[in-house]
């Protein structure tokens, strides 16, 4: 079973925050400032 799937299945939540490749400083930066919160920053190409 994939993992979002099974997570979803047993209550978990995510809140996946997405960013361009080409932010990925900025999505760092999120990360260390703490205003990512529980979510994930996710890169896309």
């Amino acid at each position: 079973m994939p993992f979002l799937a099974l997570a979803k299945q047993i209550g978990i939540a995510t809140n996946p925050i997405p960013y361009p490749l080409d932010d990925a400083a900025r999505a760092l930066a999120d990360l260390e400032a703490g205003a990512v919160g529980a979510g994930a920053a996710v890169l896309q190409t």
